[in-house]
């Protein structure tokens, strides 16, 4: 296979062949053969491979791109099969059937990352405290409802994760319980409109969850409650501007979704009320400025929408109003920093954007008022570390940024004013556990962070997570998702006397007597009496204490008196209260302690 050729798409026949058939050529229309030549590196994560038998739809779109069907590259697809991944000084040739490369990290609010293998058909759950579990795998949710594929993942506020079966055409949910649900099938609606190739996921705040189905051209909503209703289809806008390839989805803060269409060079917008709009198309924003596979899409908190061209090498910005704005182009920064297959984006709170130039080996950030800055090049951190083909980018607390190379098998942290810090490199943990093929990379918010190696599979997070983050690490003995003392779990994650902690996040209950057994265990199991029946132990409650209200009043003092019988003299269960100082008797000595705790009248 030639430097200059990346395959953009792939379809495997019946009989067996791998088919490139949506690729870049030296010489296709529409690309200078310096830019061709720019984008010569490989790596399996350029390939989309298409279930066998799906059909030939992919290259005839393939053909209108300027790459005729006939041109396009063909391997024998085979057990040997092998792919040849070339990048700086490293070479590595991977069998094809035992590529399962982590692909997609996405991080909850209690700091637990989750990873999703492509080929492995596998996700595995990270906590902050290095515990690694897979919480799903080829067999899904059971018979007829498995998992091929997993393409992407997301996890909900409550902790529920979600994963795209690209293959099995479908979408799982994974509970807090371990319990796996499919919530939406190839069937999709279930009104003839079908869920073929599920890619994309987001959710939004009232729990709905909305996936993307890039050969079935559309894209649905599932409520909580199991209501699937398929929100955009081919036809687009119904007005002439069809969707192709449904990719990438987000959704805003008032409901409204947005998707981009691959190969149809667009992106829509879909209100709460199913009014669809396309927001932008090839021809960008109709100053010559155009737009080639959409490859990435995200909104800010204004309502402003954010698009990345990987082929034409560009960003844009849609106005609420609908006024479009290139924010970046092939020249980067303009002073010789170039951007050349932007995928990742990201944007934060105040309007910032960012991109990283898989080829350009590099990232910038662009401001809301369209200052560029090239933040990272390939010469990393300055020094022996630099960085090779950036693929993902995320944002952390106080303007951190972080850009994984996917090549350079590292991730570096970038804050301004302070020197660039490479945070983990091939050696990955140092005892073993290498690092190869930095990839998608993710923040909580505990500054953790989190990147998938895609030729070793695996997933590293880089520093424990801190107190209140509902992980428990190795240095905590509790942590209950605050820094609050009293609740027991204290302000610096120790367990407090009087309170036994348990899970993660850490719920905390009463432990009066500090025996290590929760209070109502202690009396439900008899190896604690309640003979006021206010589920505190006894030997925990006031002394004299009869009635339970937390006071020593008259009230008190009658029920006391009957059960006086004197030393030796074993009380009744209904005296119980009344023998203060356990020597299973009533007498002179509990009647003092009685005094000793009056309150006088119960308030």
């Amino acid at each position: 296979m030639p430097d200059s050729t990346r395959i953009r798409r792939a379809r495997v026949t019946r009989g067996g062949q791998l088919s490139a058939v949506h690729s870049l050529v030296t010489g296709s229309v529409g690309r200078s053969p310096q830019n061709q030549a720019e984008r010569g590196s490989k790596d399996p994560s350029l390939l989309a491979f298409e279930r066998a038998g799906r059909g030939n739809r992919m290259a005839s779109q393939a053909g209108r791109r300027g790459v005729p069907v006939s041109g396009a590259i063909y391997l024998v697809v085979m057990a040997c099969l092998t792919m040849q991944v070339s990048g700086g000084n490293r070479s590595t040739s991977r069998p094809f059937e035992s590529l399962s490369d982590p692909s997609v990290v996405s991080v909850d609010s209690p700091g637990r990352a989750y990873s999703a293998g492509f080929a492995g058909n596998g996700s595995f759950e990270v906590t902050t405290g290095g515990t690694i579990t897979e919480i799903i795998d080829f067999s899904g949710a059971g018979a007829g409802s498995g998992l091929n594929f997993p393409f992407d993942i997301a996890v909900d506020a409550s902790g529920n994760v979600y994963i795209s079966g690209g293959f099995s055409d479908n979408l799982l949910r994974i509970a807090l319980d371990g319990s796996i649900t499919e919530i939406i099938d190839s069937t999709g609606d279930g009104m003839d409109n079908r869920l073929d190739g599920s890619r994309g996921i987001t959710l939004d705040a009232l729990g709905n969850v909305y996936v993307a189905g890039v050969d079935s051209d559309n894209a649905f909503q599932i409520t909580p409650d199991g209501l699937i209703t398929e929100i955009i289809d081919r036809t687009g806008d119904a007005s002439g501007n069809s969707l192709n390839g449904t990719g990438a989805i987000a959704v805003d803060g008032a409901g409204n979704v947005y998707v981009t269409g691959e190969f149809s060079d667009n992106a829509f917008k879909i209100t709460p009320q199913g009014v669809i709009t396309e927001i932008i198309d090839s021809a960008g924003d109709g100053d010559g400025n155009g737009l080639d596979f959409p490859r990435d899409i995200a909104v800010d908190g204004s309502g402003n929408v954010y698009v990345v061209g990987e082929i034409s090498d560009n960003a844009f910005k849609i106005s609420p109003g609908g006024v479009i704005t290139e924010i970046i182009d092939s020249t980067g920064d303009g002073f010789g920093n170039s951007l050349n297959g932007p995928r990742g984006m990201a944007v934060d709170l105040t309007g910032n954007v960012y991109v990283v130039g898989r080829f350009s080996n590099n990232a910038f950030r662009i401001t809301a008022g369209g200052f560029v800055t090239v933040l990272i090049d390939s010469t990393g951190d300055g020094g022996e570390n630099t960085l090779s083909g950036p693929e993902g980018i995320a944002l952390g607390a106080a303007g951190r940024v972080y850009v994984s190379g996917i090549l350079s098998d590292n991730v570096f942290e970038i804050q301004f004013g302070v020197p660039i810090t490479e945070i983990i490199d091939a050696a990955g943990d140092g005892d073993g556990n290498t690092l190869d093929g930095a990839r998608a990379i993710a923040v909580d918010t505990a500054g953790n962070v989190y990147v998938t190696g895609l030729s070793t599979d695996n997933a590293f997070r880089i520093s424990f997570g801190v107190c209140g983050d509902g992980v428990v690490d190795p240095a905590e003995e509790c942590d209950d998702f605050n820094t609050a003392g009293g609740d027991g779990c204290s302000s610096i994650c120790t367990g407090e006397s009087g309170f036994v902690c348990t899970g993660q996040p850490s719920v905390c209950l009463p432990d009066c007597n500090d025996n290590g057994i929760v209070d109502e265990e202690d009396i439900a199991d008899l190896t604690s009496r309640d003979a006021n029946g206010n589920m505190v132990p006894d030997e925990c409650d006031l002394a004299g204490d009869f009635d339970g209200d937390g006071f020593v009043g008259l009230d008190d003092y009658a029920l006391f008196g009957p059960c006086v019988e004197g030393p030796n003299v074993p009380v009744p269960p209904s005296c119980d209260m009344a023998d203060t100082d356990f020597d299973l008797d009533s007498d002179l000595v509990d009647f003092a302690a009685l005094q000793r705790a009056f309150t006088g009248s119960d308030p």
